[in-house]
């Protein structure tokens, strides 16, 4: 039976019994009747069973009403300390909440300082940029200038021969202008967005340790600020850094260099100075490429590069 069963169905204030021994022996001894003594020696022994009986229901009716008040306490303890046990566990909850939006935010600001100091070290780039290739172009039309002098103002008549080749040098010449105009939009993309993989790096979770605590508090319905930097990770490879590769390589991004990508650079399980070593072996890589392919514009190169990965 459990406490509030019992506090239902008991104590119940007892039904003493109505002790009519004792009765008619009193009626007999204050009548005067003379078989008085007779009759108390038959009756006394009931009249005590009566008295006995009822002394006993007294007794138990006070047990169980002592028992009764002592359950009551206990109900009474339990109810405070499972309220003040709901407290506690309110309070925990309300200070990992408060923690984790604490983390989030902190995230959110050191972020938006990394964004800003990112856009002004390419506004420098672009500008650093700009300036070369005004100097280029003001030092090949000097050059170009210099070779008019002495020269008849009248055209010269070209060959079919020459004419053919000056097209083919003009296409030639477009074609690596391209090249390079998507080497060096490609470089700066990818500059930016490895930058914000550096950083990632360093907080994404790596360690079967914590990849064990990042499933308990995923099971409570969080996500720990290493878990949200190993997803944000990966996604930031497969849904931009990709992305901008087959923007400006076209065909030249195969497939399998998009795994071979994912395997290498995409690796969250690996330490954060391996992340950190395989984004610098890739940014290497686009340099090399966007210097090759700056050098083609120049003039300097003539063969194409069949690997734009350099993988």
């Amino acid at each position: 039976m459990s406490i509030a069963d019992y506090l239902m169905n008991y104590p119940k204030t007892p039904q003493l019994k109505t002790n009519y021994a004792a009765n008619a022996l009193q009626n007999l001894q204050q009548s005067g009747n003379p078989f008085a003594g007779i009759a108390s020696a038959f009756l006394s022994p009931f009249a005590a069973k009566t008295d006995r009986d009822n002394a006993q229901m007294l007794q138990q009716y006070a047990q169980q009403n002592d028992l009764a008040k002592t359950l009551m306490n206990w109900g009474r303890q339990d109810e405070l300390a499972q309220r003040q046990r709901n407290w506690d566990l309110q309070d925990a909850q309300t200070a990992r909440e408060n923690k984790l939006a604490d983390a989030l935010e902190q995230y959110r600001r050191e972020d938006e300082v990394a964004q800003r100091n990112r856009g002004w070290a390419l506004a420098d780039r672009a500008a650093e940029f700009d300036n070369n290739m005004g100097l280029i172009k003001a030092k090949q039309e000097g050059d170009l200038a210099k070779s008019l002098i002495g020269f008849s103002s009248q055209p010269k008549e070209l060959t079919p021969f020459e004419k053919a080749f000056q097209a083919e040098e003009g296409k030639k010449k477009a074609q690596y202008k391209q090249e390079y105009e998507n080497q060096h939009a490609l470089f700066e993309n990818a500059q930016q967005i490895t930058n914000e993989l550096r950083y990632l790096a360093d907080e994404a979770t790596y360690s079967p340790f914590g990849r064990g605590l990042d499933g308990i508090a995923h099971t409570f319905g969080f996500g720990t600020p290493g878990s949200v930097a190993r997803e944000k990770y990966q996604q930031t490879i497969n849904n931009e850094l990709i992305p901008k590769l087959k923007q400006y390589l076209g065909g030249q991004f195969t497939e399998k260099e998009g795994e071979m990508l994912r395997q290498t650079l995409g690796d969250v399980n690996a330490t954060p100075a391996e992340k950190k070593a395989a984004i610098d072996a890739f940014m290497f890589a686009r340099e090399r490429s966007l210097n090759q392919a700056r050098d083609k514009a120049m003039g300097q190169l003539g063969t194409e590069n069949d690997n734009p990965l350099n993988l």
